[in-house]
C-alpha cells in the first residue's frame, strides 16, 4: 500500500511535501523510488527536490491546471548481497501510484449586478464596499474549472459577516457577502482549499460603511433651455449618473431635484463683459456670490449640494468648477456643448469636488492629486472629464465617509 501526502489544492507559487510510507514489497529487498510529474498534455511540470526518495517536495508550476504526480516504487534485489537473499524466490513487481493535483488560481472581480462598489486597482488584493448589515455580490473566477468544487469561501469574521456559498459549484461563481453591523470595519473573504489559510487561493477585502444620505438641487441660471449637445440635462439622466457613481461608496441620493423655472440674476460685476467670471476657479468671487444670494432669496428647502447650469463663462476651456468640500458647483453649458461630454457626468464630477474628492493624477491642475488613487481613464474624478468615467476607488470611498476610520 502506497500512501501519498499531498494537498490537492495549492496556489500557483506553492510548494508541497509529498511522500510514501516506505512500503516493504518483500522482506529481503530495498525499495527504490522514482517521482515524476506531468501536465495534462503529458509534458513534465513542476520540480522535485529529490526524485529518488520516499519523501520529497514538489514545487508547482506557475500555470494553473491539472497535473499528475506519480511515484513508482520498485525493489532492487541486485543491491542486496546474495547471502541476504537466500530465502528469496522471486522479485516483487513495481508499484505505481498517482495522484491528481489541481494547481488553482482564483480571482475576485466585480459583479455587473452589484449594488455597491468593487475596486480592482490595488495590487494583488481587490476591495469590495458594502453597507452595514446589507448584502452584495462579487464574482470568483476559478482556474481550472474542474477544481471549483474544492474551492471554499470563508471569512474569519464569521460571527459578524456572512459569506455564501461555502463551497463553489462551478466557475464563474457568484459570492454573496452580508456586511457586519459596525461601520468602519475592514473584513475579508478568503477563497481556500477548505480551511482558512490552507492554502489561501485569493483574498477580497471588504470595507463596511454606514449609508450616507445626500440631496441635490440643479438650477438653470438665465437660460430658457438646458439643452446641451442636443440633449436635455434632465432629472432622470442626472439621477442615473449620481446613483451609479456614488452608490459605489454607499452614498444614496435621497432627493434629486431640478428647478422648473430658471433663476434670473444679473451676476455681471467685475469686469462687466456679459460673461460669468470663472477666472478665479477656486474660492468665491463677486459673480459667484451674486448667483448664490439670488438662489437663497428663493427660500428653497435644504440641499446638501446646489448645481448651477450656466452659459457664457469667461474661461473657454472650463466645463465646470466647484470649491472643495463646499455646497455649490457651476456647470458651463457653452463649454460642454462642443466637447461631446455627457452633461450628467459633468454634474457628477463637480459634485464630487463639493464632497471633497480631488482630481486623480497629481500635478495636473489646481485641485491636486487624490493621493493613492490610480490615474485611470474610468475614474469620475479624472481631470479631463470624458464619457463613461464613473468609477470611484477605495480611498475615494473613505473620503466620502470622513468619520469612517481608514485601515
Amino acid at each position: 500500500m502506497l500512501c501519498l501526502r499531498f494537498c490537492i489544492f495549492t496556489t500557483v507559487t506553492d510548494t508541497r511535501r509529498v511522500g510514501t510510507n516506505a512500503p516493504t514489497l518483500h522482506a529481503d529487498t530495498v525499495n527504490r523510488f522514482e517521482w515524476t510529474s506531468k501536465a495534462a498534455d503529458g509534458t513534465p511540470a513542476g520540480s522535485f527536490t529529490d526524485t529518488t526518495q520516499a519523501s520529497t517536495t514538489w514545487t508547482a508550476p506557475q500555470t494553473p491546471g491539472t497535473y499528475t504526480l506519480t511515484c513508482k516504487v520498485d525493489d532492487a534485489p541486485d543491491t542486496i548481497p546474495e547471502a541476504e537473499r537466500a530465502g528469496s524466490t522471486r522479485d516483487d513487481p513495481a508499484i505505481e501510484v498517482s495522484v491528481t493535483v489541481h494547481v488553482v488560481e482564483v480571482q475576485f472581480r466585480e459583479d455587473t449586478n452589484q449594488k455597491y462598489g468593487f475596486d480592482a486597482s490595488y495590487p494583488a488584493v481587490p476591495w469590495k464596499s458594502i453597507e452595514v448589515g446589507q448584502t452584495d455580490t462579487a464574482i470568483a473566477d476559478i482556474n481550472p474549472v474542474a477544481a471549483a468544487p474544492g474551492v471554499h469561501f470563508m471569512s474569519p469574521y464569521w460571527s459578524s459577516m456572512l459569506v455564501s456559498p461555502w463551497r463553489a459549484a462551478g466557475s464563474p461563481q457568484t459570492v454573496s457577502v452580508t456586511g457586519p453591523l459596525t461601520a468602519g470595519d475592514t473584513d475579508y473573504v478568503e477563497a481556500n482549499g477548505g480551511q482558512l489559510g490552507n492554502p489561501t487561493l485569493a483574498t477580497m477585502l471588504v470595507a463596511v460603511y454606514a449609508k450616507r444620505a445626500l440631496r441635490v438641487n440643479v438650477v438653470l441660471v438665465n437660460e430658457d433651455s438646458d439643452t446641451i449637445n442636443g440633449e436635455d440635462v434632465d432629472k432622470a439622466a442626472i439621477e442615473t449618473y449620481l446613483k451609479k457613481a456614488f452608490g459605489q461608496a454607499v452614498c444614496e441620493w435621497t432627493r434629486i431635484d431640478k428647478e422648473a423655472t430658471p433663476l434670473r440674476v444679473n451676476f455681471d460685476r467685475n469686469p462687466e463683459d456679459g460673461k460669468f467670471d470663472a477666472t478665479t476657479t477656486l474660492g468665491l468671487n463677486d459673480e459667484k456670490l451674486a448667483v448664490i444670494r439670488a438662489y437663497h432669496e428663493l427660500n428653497r428647502p435644504f440641499y446638501d449640494k446646489i448645481v448651477f447650469l450656466m452659459a457664457k463663462p469667461n474661461y473657454v476651456n472650463l466645463g465646470g468648477v466647484a470649491d472643495m468640500g463646499r455646497e455649490y458647483a457651476f456647470i458651463f453649458a457653452d463649454n460642454i456643448k462642443p466637447s461631446g461630454i455627457d452633461p450628467a457626468q459633468a454634474v457628477a464630477h463637480e459634485i464630487g469636488h463639493c464632497l471633497g474628492l480631488e482630481h486623480t493624477g497629481g500635478g495636473v491642475n489646481a485641485y491636486g492629486a487624490n493621493n493613492g488613487a490610480p490615474v485611470d481613464e474610468d475614474n469620475l474624478m479624472h481631470p479631463t472629464v470624458g464619457n463613461e468615467r464613473w468609477r470611484l476607488r477605495k480611498n475615494q470611498w473613505d473620503k466620502l465617509h470622513p468619520t469612517t476610520p481608514t485601515p
